[in-house]
């Protein structure tokens, strides 16, 4: 076929070509132009649909400052249902949490959290936001939904957080043996040097049995 020089020889070209060589393999091109085309469309499409989430996005964000809790759930709703994008829409809700404990609403967070939990865009983002959950759940002593929060089957990273925040949940029901042992697991799972916070959580739990050994 010719080398032409517009756009609009080179559909005429095609047109031509379809009408010479029969309905059956013209419908095998125009699918093949379609997928090109619908490709192309589609590529175009994302990255404008990003752009505006990240648009969106930085609005939504500027917002948290001055709305009041209550509030903070409607600002990731016109979100979500705007965008839908959910990696801003979780990033957004985690944000919006975050602001809702600051404004000592743990009922606004919790919900927020959960929503990320339930529907999160990757692994890292799931695991952020039980963490958090189950600190907030565990404030609001709701201790068995806490520790049902932090079941997960594969902890990865996260795994001498998840421990040290189930310490955190026996303590606070006032089991320090189940906490210590919690703690330890921590310890046990970091690689690296051990926080001081969580030396001392390790140290004030240990059992007397072990404090009297120690000392003997």
């Amino acid at each position: 076929m010719e080398v032409y020089v517009t756009e609009e020889q080179q559909v005429e070209a095609v047109k031509n070509w379809l009408k010479r060589n029969g309905p059956s393999i013209a419908l095998g091109i125009v699918l093949g132009i379609a997928v090109i085309f619908g490709v192309k469309w589609y590529r175009a499409k994302q990255v404008e649909h990003k752009v505006q989430a990240s648009v969106n996005f930085d609005a939504a964000i500027a917002q948290l400052s001055y709305v009041p809790a209550d509030k903070l759930p409607e600002i990731v709703d016109t979100f979500s249902e705007k965008s839908k994008h959910i990696a801003y829409e979780n990033l957004l809700a985690l944000a919006s949490a975050k602001k809702a404990v600051e404004d000592n609403d743990l009922q606004v967070a919790e919900g927020l959290l959960s929503r990320v939990v339930a529907k999160p865009a990757h692994p890292l983002i799931e695991h952020i936001a039980r963490a958090r959950l189950a600190r907030v759940q565990m404030a609001r002593q709701s201790f068995d939904a806490a520790l049902q929060t932090l079941q997960v089957k594969e902890e990865g990273d996260f795994a001498p957080l998840f421990s040290e925040i189930r310490g955190d949940i026996y303590l606070a029901q006032g089991d320090s043996e189940k906490a210590h042992v919690e703690y330890q697991k921590a310890v046990d799972a970091i690689q690296g040097l051990v926080p001081t916070a969580l030396r001392y959580k390790l140290a004030d739990t240990k059992p007397a049995t072990e404090v009297v050994k120690e000392q003997e």
